[in-house]
């Protein structure tokens, strides 16, 4: 569990730091491709939903195991915030 929390932070430190660096490049080439592309908005879509497939495929899932009271009051007031 411990190693799998120490690889989904790296995974989440890895992603967001590939992000920060390439914004400036991507401002370019945004700029780049406004000259010859109509459908910026599209094409920049598709390559976000691409980059969170990615992501969450890095990520491993975390699951967490609870086990309830095993004998509850029947007169109480459940309250969950």
């Amino acid at each position: 569990m411990l190693l799998k929390c120490i690889i989904g932070s790296f995974a989440h430190f890895l992603f967001f730091g590939i992000i920060v660096v390439s914004v400036i490049p991507s401002f370019f080439i945004y700029m780049i491709l406004s000259l010859f592309r109509r459908d910026l908005k599209s094409f920049f879509q598709r390559a976000f939903a691409f980059g969170n497939k990615i992501f969450f495929i890095i990520v491993p899932k975390i699951v967490v195991h609870i086990n309830p009271i095993p004998i509850l009051p029947s007169s109480a007031i459940y309250i969950s915030t």
